[in-house]
């Protein structure tokens, strides 16, 4: 019996390696040159965003952002982290809230700038509607023509909102769509 288990205890050992390395392999981010593979999604929550004025009266429970200042525009960013080290070109941006206020509106941007030149580039943008109301919950607003659509490695990305009224206009997230061969691991970036 000694000599059984003596036997059955390093290739069980081996066997238990080799899955895992295979499990650690499978779970890396695939590095070939195909577009499908290189296509990612980054999530950024309502929480990254923050006022641009510390004045605000504003609601930010982590899953949800929205104003307490009434026919006031009040303006929020939020730094977007792409996990990569080389260029990055987005392919789509989607804005995801409620907008159930068809006097008002909310707007949404993507901007990137370089830290040595500081010069803000707007990539594109797209607004709810001031005559929209739905009481779906949530909306997708989709920016419509990212130009220019490449970030390189030395700019910095950041979003840009603005809710107009504090009535039923929510933020809950954004979703980037975007294609990079050169990526890393990073929890909030998932491939397609």
């Amino acid at each position: 019996m000694g000599r059984v288990r003596a036997l059955t205890t390093p290739i069980l050992l081996a066997l238990l390696l080799t899955a895992t390395m295979a499990a650690v392999t499978g779970a890396m981010p695939n590095s070939s040159p195909s577009a499908a593979s290189c296509t990612w999604t980054l999530t950024v929550p309502a929480a990254a965003f923050h006022p641009e004025d510390d004045g605000y009266h504003f609601y930010n429970s982590g899953w949800m952002l929205s104003s307490d200042d009434h026919n006031t525009n009040r303006y929020y960013t939020a730094h977007v982290p792409f996990p990569c080290t080389g260029s990055v070109t987005v392919e789509k941006v989607e804005f995801i809230g409620y907008d159930n206020n068809a006097l008002y509106e909310m707007c949404f941007g993507l901007l990137r700038l370089d830290p040595l030149a500081p010069e803000r580039v707007g990539m594109g943008g797209v607004c709810s509607g001031v005559d929209f109301a739905s009481e779906t919950v949530p909306e997708v607003w989709t920016v419509p023509d990212l130009d220019p659509a490449t970030i390189d490695a030395n700019q910095a990305v950041y979003l840009w909102l603005k809710i107009a009224d504090n009535d039923f206009l929510y933020l809950y997230g954004v979703k980037i769509t975007y294609q990079s061969c050169e990526c890393c691991f990073f929890p909030l970036a998932m491939k397609e």
